[in-house]
């Protein structure tokens, strides 16, 4: 039975993926086998849009997002970016993220906290602390 609800933005993966050894702990399979972890649209794009990634670079990070929850955009979701663009002025991306770590109840596992401090319904925690 999962513990918690986690989003994970879009840097949590980069680290893994660059092998810092910081955000391991979300990664591991007792971890992801005891916790509902989600990513969101924003973050597939955002991997998928490096310029220089090759074919099978591309092909693996499909292949690991595979084994997350992904969440797509829905009314619920767009309706809280919204909010949270005209409240707090924050990157469309950023508010996206944000808004869907609100919807399905989940912290955000990011290392920047400083987006996302002025969001009050957001619980975050920092990787690296």
């Amino acid at each position: 039975m999962p513990s918690d609800n986690f989003v994970y933005d879009t840097n949590l993966f980069i680290y893994y993926l660059n092998g810092n050894q910081h955000v391991e702990k979300f990664f591991t399979s007792e971890f992801l086998s005891s916790n509902n972890v989600y990513y969101s649209i924003i973050t597939e794009i955002e991997l998928l849009s490096f310029p220089k990634l090759t074919d099978n670079e591309i092909y693996s990070i499909k292949s690991f997002l595979n084994g997350f929850i992904k969440i797509n955009l829905n009314e619920d979701i767009k309706d809280k970016t919204i909010a949270i663009r005209k409240k707090h002025k924050a990157g469309l991306g950023d508010s996206i993220i944000a808004a869907s770590s609100i919807i399905y109840q989940a912290r955000l596992v990011t290392r920047n906290i400083d987006d996302f401090l002025k969001i009050s319904d957001l619980v975050i925690s920092n990787p690296f602390e």
